[in-house]
């Protein structure tokens, strides 16, 4: 549960003393301490239909601070400003794929790398080997 002995304990003293009833949340059903007045609320809306008209959420909360003395926070504002229409919210972004690879190239032996030792090996052989797909000593196929 997550819960220490000492809570266990009283859970159950309220269960067996009220009923199941009991286990339930006991602010469940009650306003919030910290929701605005529907007066507060309705000022606000009169204000941004005749005042603050086109006004983003952010400066709106700005505003209301500094002119009428309302304190409101600028998430609670978007919110009411969206119900009431005034306010279109921004669709999230998509992310983009960050820092794909680049396929490999398909081509092979498209570089070539000699080790400096010609004694033995010509180009007539490195031709021979590219063509035949056999090892020369003297030449690396790396492949992109």
């Amino acid at each position: 549960l997550g819960m220490s002995t000492w809570q266990v304990g009283r859970l159950k003293k309220r269960f067996n003393k009220d009923n199941p009833k009991s286990m339930v949340h006991r602010g469940r059903g009650k306003t919030s301490n910290r929701k605005l007045k529907q007066i507060v609320l309705d000022t606000i809306i009169q204000l941004l239909l005749t005042v603050y008209v086109g006004f983003g959420p952010t400066l709106t909360v700005e505003k209301l601070k500094e002119r009428d003395h309302i304190i409101i926070g600028v998430e609670t504002l978007r919110t009411l400003m969206i119900k009431n229409n005034l306010w279109k919210p921004k669709s999230r972004k998509k992310n983009k794929a960050h820092r794909q690879w680049r396929p490999r190239k398909e081509n092979y032996g498209t570089m070539e790398q000699y080790d400096g030792s010609y004694h033995h090996c010509s180009l007539k052989t490195n031709i021979f080997n590219l063509i035949n797909n056999n090892h020369s000593p003297c030449v690396a196929k790396i492949k992109f």
